[in-house]
């Protein structure tokens, strides 16, 4: 029984250390997913239609989408975003800078506000995820490996999410242009 019970926790879990992934599919589309790991495995092998009870636990309280929406934008203009999901979501956007600068801020809606302080030159890019689990500051120069610049986030400012329906993102400056700009939609629900 133990032999058994180790298989299937094998078949279920790839390592002691990673998560599982639940899709939730349409037909064969995938509409969302969450991740977790097998908590509780219960096996009775002798009865007349022998069952498998598998506990998962989730640890995110929602389901993402399976694939990010991309947003265009020109130049330097506010974004205006409509997350198509229930719950909060971080994203992902790139700035290409047309100047030489110290600041570059972003702010929403709501009063938050997004700032990065470093000597930025022109030319430069600046890399930004605000999504849970996947959080960085990097500043590409196009010649080295991009390095992390969160050393420059103030301390005033916060990771910036987009809230359900309408956001408008509103920058700072206007020397620089926007690069590629993403979110991945969440729904509230595990």
């Amino acid at each position: 029984m133990a032999d058994l019970r180790s298989k299937f926790y094998g078949f279920l879990s790839p390592g002691i250390t990673e998560d599982i992934r639940i899709e939730f599919v349409n037909e064969t589309e995938p509409v969302a997913y969450t991740t977790g790991y097998v908590k509780q495995l219960e096996i009775v092998p002798f009865s007349k239609t022998p069952e498998i009870q598998i506990t998962i636990t989730c640890d995110e309280k929602f389901l993402i989408s399976p694939s990010a929406t991309y947003v265009e934008a020109e130049g330097a203009a506010p974004l205006s975003i409509y997350n198509l999901g229930s719950a909060p979501t971080g994203l992902y956007f790139e700035v290409l800078m047309e100047s030489d600068m110290d600041t570059w801020s972003l702010s929403n809606d709501k009063g938050e506000s997004f700032t990065i302080n470093w000597p930025f030159e022109a030319f430069q890019k600046l890399i930004v995820n605000t999504s849970s689990k996947n959080r960085q500051v990097l500043l590409d120069d196009g010649v080295n490996e991009p390095v992390n610049v969160i050393s420059g986030f103030d301390v005033s400012s916060g990771w910036l999410y987009l809230y359900p329906g309408d956001n408008t993102l509103t920058p700072s400056v206007s020397s620089f242009e926007w690069g590629e700009i993403s979110y991945q939609a969440k729904y509230w629900g595990i």
